[in-house]
């Protein structure tokens, strides 16, 4: 929750009076996912020309530092992504901590799966992990409690609030 003009707001409706008619999106709960970025891309766009255009990647920007170890040889696949809030999915986690933990999970690639290492030449199996390599100063977390059910063509949502 943040204060706007000195009444409590979250993010969301803060989002929704800087952003205005520019958040067309038709789903509620799209809006509410992609609410944060929209105003985070706003507000870059309006720091541009000032004295201090990169204050919202001074403030929130982090990245995350995404690995592929070879099984067969040491090679080492690093790769770092940009972020300005960390996206967690939480559908059918007990807390926030289940969250985290699965988000850092190492993940086999295997079979059709399998990753081609650029030392071996070849397909190879390998193991994929994503870490936070540079915090932010301020981490946003950006909780996915829902799911989307096609065969109901409507979002199932999670019991953690």
């Amino acid at each position: 929750l943040c204060f706007f003009f000195f009444k409590q707001k979250t993010a969301y409706e803060i989002s929704a009076c800087l952003v205005g008619s520019e958040m067309c999106i038709r789903d509620r709960y799209q809006r509410r996912v992609h609410g944060f970025n929209l105003l985070m891309d706003r507000l870059e766009a309006n720091l541009k020309n000032t004295n201090r255009p990169g204050l919202i990647t001074d403030i929130f920007g982090g990245a995350f530092a995404n690995d592929v170890i070879c099984e067969d040889c040491p090679h080492r696949s690093a790769v770092k992504d940009k972020f300005l809030a960390l996206n967690l999915q939480i559908h059918n986690k007990r807390n926030i901590t289940e969250g985290l933990n699965s988000f850092i999970e190492e993940e086999k690639l295997s079979g059709s799966n399998s990753y081609h290492c650029t030392v071996c030449d070849k397909r190879v199996n390998a193991r994929k992990r994503a870490s936070l390599g540079v915090l932010p100063n301020v981490l946003v977390i950006t909780l996915k409690r829902f799911e989307f059910d096609f065969q109901r063509k409507y979002p199932c949502c999670s019991l953690l609030a």
